[in-house]
């Protein structure tokens, strides 16, 4: 597991990254909000000394599932997070890329593969359901993946988020007959053997006000056999050092 310390990708006065393992929670949506799950709480004290000050706000950007890894986005002001959010709502100035290990093995796909969806989030549930069609509670819903390799058992996918809809990924490719390892809300077959399911969001890109193209990379937490398989097939490119300050592309 990587320490605490590392998991702290990037941090200014406007914003900080950092890389969620599974367990951790974004916000009140997703359950418990005790200090040692709830992630503002969690980087309170890590963000503090990297700045030499209290933030004027420590709030999440983005907002990943609770059993799910990787780039979070921390606003640290309320100027930040008006210009944070209003990017995100833009889904062509925020790149967002994820890694998941499926069931069964699949055929590599040398192009990407769109799918379109309207879903509807159940509150009491808390789970997604792809409609047959539009209806006043859905939401269009958009990713593209690609099938990247597989081992003996399961199929390695990168997946470009389009829209960012609560459990998206895991109801749109459980909906298209991908059960990611370990969600067994979605259909896997038994839970995994690492915490959490087997996705992780691994890259993070946008432009800020200054006109500076941030990349962000976060390594798996925790890593096994599977684990390390899988990360052979992923893009060089999304392998790169975590951005950790200095200047930008």
């Amino acid at each position: 597991m990587i320490p605490i310390e590392n998991r702290l990708v990037f941090c200014d006065e406007r914003f900080a990254v950092i890389n969620k393992i599974p367990g951790e929670v974004c916000s009140s949506e997703e359950g418990n909000l005790e200090s040692k799950y709830y992630i503002p709480e969690i980087f309170k004290n890590i963000i503090e000394k990297k700045l030499s000050a209290e933030p004027e706000i420590i709030e999440c950007v983005n907002r990943i599932d609770r059993p799910v890894s990787g780039l979070v986005l921390l606003a640290l002001s309320h100027e930040s997070e008006r210009v944070l959010k209003n990017l995100f709502n833009n889904k062509e100035k925020v790149e967002k890329r994820y890694w998941t290990i499926v069931e069964g093995v699949t055929q590599k796909t040398e192009v990407p593969v769109t799918l379109q969806d309207y879903m509807f989030f159940n509150t009491s549930k808390q789970k997604s359901y792809i409609c047959e069609k539009e209806h006043r509670k859905s939401k269009y819903a958009e990713l593209e993946y690609m099938v990247k390799g597989s081992g003996e058992r399961y199929s390695y996918i990168e997946i470009k988020l389009i829209t960012g809809r609560s459990h998206q990924i895991r109801s749109q490719l459980a909906n298209a007959g991908f059960h990611i390892k370990g969600d067994l809300k979605y259909g896997a077959k038994r839970s995994d053997t690492l915490p959490g399911i087997r996705l992780h969001s691994a890259h993070l890109e946008f432009v800020y006000t200054d006109n500076k193209k941030y990349f962000f990379h976060a390594p798996v937490p925790e890593t096994d056999a599977l684990w390390n398989d899988a990360l052979k097939y992923f893009d060089s490119e999304y392998s790169r050092e975590p951005f950790t300050g200095g200047s930008c592309e």
